[in-house]
């Protein structure tokens, strides 16, 4: 599963273990190892979980000590978790995702029985988002960086620094759509209440940072503070309907 362009010598290898490679046209990008394919991209999709499960059964920790075997096994599920949060249809999951998402807590065990905890960490909280209901709204997050640091990512409360009133305004009204999902969902109030709070923060951050913004315009600088306005009204209500319900 090497950057410079997919390929894996023995299908047959591949449909015994349950796995596949599907050419993508439009380009959906394979990643492995901390980069991506740039050429000839592919999706791997576990076909047949059980024949998947079977063949990390069947794995002892002697394998393991194997540099090469390790390095296989914990690009495999790198591919998998970015394919999952990136290039999988999560509001209509197709064949290929529902069969992921049948052995995903075995392939979590197994991953754990030889040693490889870090390597599932990912997958193992989106099994958890999944379970709660989530996923959808937690790889937003992700994605959008709707719970990053002021100045450490291009989360909400920098998103000013290099978009007018009008590209701050839709991408404030996708973070509390995303809120709003959450809200209405019980078993994902813990979710629901971190990315609450990240908000009204990032909202003041956002707020007070426009003051050494002095390449805005009046006009600019008031359009913004519309923004902000407007979307420190929609946080003021939500939290008020949290408090009473």
């Amino acid at each position: 599963m090497s950057a410079s362009g997919v390929s894996i010598a023995n299908e047959k290898t591949l449909q015994k273990l349950g796995l596949s490679l599907e050419p993508v046209s439009g380009g959906v990008t394979m990643y492995a190892g901390g980069s991506e394919a740039s050429q000839g991209q592919m999706r791997l999709n576990v076909t047949n979980k059980t024949q998947f499960l079977s063949f990390l059964s069947s794995l002892e920790q002697e394998h393991i000590k194997n540099a090469e075997i390790r390095r296989n096994l914990q690009d495999l599920v790198e591919v998998l978790s970015r394919q999952l949060s990136g290039h999988y249809n999560l509001e209509n999951p197709q064949d290929e995702m529902l069969e992921l998402f049948g052995g995903l807590e075995g392939i979590i065990n197994q991953y754990k029985r030889l040693g490889l905890d870090a390597s599932v960490i990912k997958l193992e909280t989106y099994l958890n988002h999944a379970r709660n209901g989530s996923l959808r709204e937690f790889i937003e997050i992700e994605k959008h960086q709707l719970l990053g640091k002021p100045g450490e990512s291009f989360g909400p409360s920098d998103w000013q620094k290099d978009s007018g009133s009008a590209g701050v305004s839709e991408r404030w009204e996708r973070a509390l759509n995303v809120l709003r999902r959450l809200k209405s969902n019980p078993k994902s109030q813990e979710l629901y209440q971190q990315l609450f709070d990240h908000l009204n923060f990032s909202l003041d951050v956002a707020r007070n940072s426009t003051v050494a913004l002095t390449y805005l315009s009046s006009d600019s600088r008031a359009s913004l503070e519309h923004v902000f306005d407007q979307v420190g009204a929609e946080l003021a209500e939500m939290g008020k309907q949290k408090k009473t319900s």
